[in-house]
C-alpha cells in the first residue's frame, strides 16, 4: 500500500487497485471502465467539496479493491449537514447525468448512464455505502439505540434478498448479468462479516 499525505489528509493507494484498474483499461475497448473511474472520482469530489464548503477535511482518502472511498469522523456534525456530506457525492452524479441527457438531442449519452449508476449504486442501502451511512442517520433520529442496528441488519437483510432473487430471476432468463453477480456476492459476504463482528 502506498501511503500519501496531503495537508492533514491520508491518501491510501491499495496495489490490488492499481493492478485492476491497469487491467480493466488494458482489456476494456468500449471505453467504460474510463468513464466509470471518471464517475467515481467525480463523486468523490462532490464529497470532498461539501466538506471544504462545511469547512471539514476528510481524514481518509482511500483507493482500494472495492472502489474510492472518503473517511471522516461524523461524531459532532449536525444531522443536516451529515445529509448534505453523504448525499453530495450522487447529487454531483445526478447533476453530470442530467446535463449530458439534456444536451444530448435524444440520445442518452454512456457517460450519464454510468454517472447515473454509480450515484445510485451509492445509495443502496448498504452499509459500506453512502445510502447505508443515510439510512442509519435516519434510524439514529426516529429509534433508541436498541433497535437502530437491529432494523439497520434487517434492512439489509431483506434488500439483500431481493437482490438475490432479482439476480436469479435474471439468470433464469438468461439475461445474468456479471456485474450485479458480484455486488450482490460481495454485497451478501460483507453483511454476514458485519453480522459475526456484532455477535
Amino acid at each position: 500500500m502506498l501511503l500519501l499525505f496531503f495537508g492533514q489528509t491520508q491518501i491510501r493507494i491499495h496495489f490490488l487497485f492499481i493492478a485492476c484498474i491497469t487491467v480493466f483499461l488494458l482489456t476494456d475497448p468500449t471505453g467504460i471502465a474510463v468513464l466509470s473511474l471518471t464517475a467515481s472520482l467525480i463523486h468523490e469530489s462532490g464529497h470532498l467539496f461539501a466538506m471544504a464548503l462545511m469547512g471539514y477535511r476528510p481524514e481518509v482518502l482511500s483507493f482500494e479493491l472495492n472502489g474510492i472511498r472518503l473517511e471522516k469522523n461524523m461524531a459532532g456534525i449536525p444531522p443536516f449537514r451529515e445529509f448534505l456530506l453523504l448525499i453530495s457525492g450522487s447529487l454531483v452524479n445526478g447533476a453530470i447525468a442530467l446535463l449530458g441527457i439534456l444536451f444530448s438531442h435524444g440520445n442518452i449519452p454512456l457517460y450519464s448512464v454510468i454517472h447515473l449508476f454509480i450515484g445510485g449504486l451509492n445509495l443502496l442501502p448498504l452499509s459500506s455505502l453512502d445510502g447505508g451511512k443515510l439510512l442509519q442517520l435516519l434510524l439514529r433520529h426516529f429509534f433508541p439505540c436498541y433497535w437502530q442496528q437491529k432494523l439497520f441488519d434487517l434492512f439489509q437483510f431483506c434488500f439483500l434478498l431481493l437482490l438475490g432473487y432479482f439476480c436469479f430471476l435474471c439468470f433464469q432468463n438468461q439475461r445474468g448479468n456479471l456485474t450485479l453477480l458480484i455486488l450482490c456476492g460481495y454485497a451478501a459476504i460483507t453483511f454476514c462479516m458485519e453480522i459475526m463482528e456484532n455477535k
